[in-house]
């Protein structure tokens, strides 16, 4: 069925996004960052993949330009990295508050008891989805954000393909994400993600132990 969310549901999601916005905001700066480095032929350390460490971003503090008009535009690229970290570590701090509002905690606590469920992942999902009850079964959640494969009929033979990817694709990210981290830790679905991925491949194999 279709959720309307109410008034303080929206509020209280948009705290989410408006923390995924600015990482990706942050992911644009950094390859600014790297493209800056890349033009000057300065070698870009491995750790500029992924989340910078303190120690990288202090390594890029000392760098020094011979032009004294680009070292102050690079400056301000780096001014903006700290900021756009700050606040993303501020709305982090409100996302940890609302997992322990009382309209969320208990199914906070229920989810985080799933191995691979961090506590931002848990209210995340609660956020985007609110009304969980209104999916009686996995397959329903499944079909809802996108992570059921969509099907060619012809004649009496169907053929599945590649995922729907409707619904929201955070969700689905973040079960993708959930995934990774509980076949590292259960073994069972370790080993139901190695046998699907002998005959399908890494990545439907993921895909469907996301949606178990």
């Amino acid at each position: 069925s279709v959720h309307v969310p109410t008034p303080q549901e929206r509020a209280h999601r948009q705290v989410a996004r408006r923390r995924r916005q600015l990482m990706q905001d942050r992911v644009r700066t950094q390859n600014r960052i790297k493209a800056e480095l890349r033009l000057n032929e300065i070698e870009v350390s491995h750790e500029s993949k992924g989340t910078w460490s303190h120690r990288f971003v202090r390594q890029l503090h000392q760098l020094q330009f011979p032009d004294p008009w680009q070292q102050h535009s690079f400056e301000i690229l780096l001014d903006e990295l700290a900021f756009l970290s700050d606040k993303i570590a501020e709305l982090t701090g409100l996302l940890r508050e609302l997992a322990q509002e009382e309209q969320y905690r208990e199914r906070v606590e229920i989810l985080t008891s799933i191995p691979g469920v961090g506590q931002l992942s848990a209210i995340e999902i609660l956020l985007e989805l609110q009304d969980v009850q209104r999916f009686q079964r996995a397959d329903q959640l499944a079909a809802y954000i996108g992570l059921t494969p969509s099907q060619y009929s012809s004649g009496e033979h169907t053929r599945l393909g590649r995922i729907t990817r409707q619904g929201r694709p955070v969700i689905r990210m973040l079960l993708i994400q959930i995934a990774w981290r509980l076949i590292a830790q259960d073994g069972i679905l370790r080993e139901k993600y190695e046998r699907i991925k002998v005959n399908a491949g890494g990545k439907r194999a993921i895909v469907a132990i996301a949606r178990t």
